[in-house]
């Protein structure tokens, strides 16, 4: 599958289901402030999950530092680190 189409998917996905997901929520949990902006989006986050379950690599960890970080800097231009990624995707719909 190519990097392009799963990231249209993901955007489509995002664009229609955050807002209402964000319908649904309690109040309390609207509330959330972050200290610092987000580098890389929703959409981005879940085309990098898809990407890796394609991929065939055993850890998400070797699939983010052997082969993100390497080929897709070009296409992911806000690319953080490895444990930021990590952190942004404990805070996402993944």
């Amino acid at each position: 599958m190519n990097l392009t189409q799963i990231f249209c998917d993901a955007d489509d996905f995002c664009q229609k289901f955050i807002p209402e997901w964000k319908k649904t929520r309690l109040e309390g949990e609207e509330k959330i402030t972050r200290a610092r902006a987000r580098s890389i989006c929703e959409s981005e986050i879940i085309t990098l999950m898809v990407r890796y379950h394609i991929s065939g690599y055993r850890t998400f960890r070797w699939f983010y530092q052997r082969h993100v970080q390497k080929y897709y800097l070009a296409d992911f231009p806000g690319l953080p680190s490895y444990n930021r990624f990590i952190e942004l995707r404990q805070m996402s719909l993944c």
